[in-house]
């Protein structure tokens, strides 16, 4: 009947998804590469190869508002401000409509937005920035394992003429460590050599950056890249 067609489709579309091959997003890899206990590893693994039915963008709103502030080479935070500023309404209507996990999310996001303006005058500069597109999707193959990448921004030094990318980070609840930073910014240099230079050029390591938002912290590849990759080969 179409009642249980309908009900069939509804089934399906809220179904369990499986990843059939091995994949890893970069920051849960860079997270797996620094953690000594079994367990966590394991749910890590998990959680991957059985993601949640829904997943959406947790702070795509202050992401989306510093992928536009940076890419349009701007310094006035005005911008920015505004965009605080209409958060926090949205947060007070969703409040009032007893829309918690929402607020919450809203406010969360303002914080970021926050973090960002007050260390905007820390920020690296002799970049500018170009914003890629937000469906843009690429990968690493590490070992078998599928290493989905998504930076949001290509970089182009001032002072070099060769090309970059950056990678936002947010980790409001923990404080990332240098370790784990540097391990981000390896995979994207060695994600970038394969995207952005043709063949027999070289990338400099110094243009692949993480900046992670609510530490203020950013960080490029080091100088051992080689050596680090080869450890999250190993891993």
């Amino acid at each position: 009947t179409k009642i249980e067609v309908k009900a069939r489709m509804s089934a399906n579309q809220f179904s369990q998804k499986v990843h059939k091959e091995p994949r890893i997003s970069l920051n849960q890899l860079s997270e797996y590469c620094h953690l000594t206990n079994a367990a966590k590893r394991r749910n890590i693994l998990l959680g991957q190869k059985f993601p949640p039915v829904f997943r959406g963008t947790y702070y795509g709103a202050a992401e989306e508002a510093i992928v536009a502030f940076l890419g349009s080479g701007s310094s006035d935070v005005e911008e920015l401000q505004d965009i605080v500023a209409d958060l926090r309404y949205e947060a007070q209507d969703f409040k009032s409509q007893n829309r918690n996990w929402h607020c919450e999310r809203a406010l969360t996001n303002v914080e970021a937005l926050e973090r960002f303006i007050n260390n905007w005058r820390f920020f690296p500069r002799g970049f500018s920035f170009q914003a890629l597109p937000q469906n843009a999707k690429g990968g690493l193959d590490i070992e078998d394992v599928r290493v989905s990448i998504r930076p949001e921004l290509k970089t182009t030094s001032t002072k070099k003429s060769g090309p970059g990318l950056l990678k936002l980070v947010f980790s409001k609840n923990e404080d990332l460590p240098l370790q784990r930073l540097e391990t981000t910014s390896v995979l994207l240099f060695q994600y970038a050599q394969g995207i952005l230079v043709p063949v027999g050029a070289k990338l400099s390591h110094q243009d692949c950056l993480v900046y992670d938002v609510f530490a203020g912290a950013c960080v490029n590849a080091p100088r051992a890249y080689v050596r680090k990759y080869r450890e999250v080969e190993a891993a």
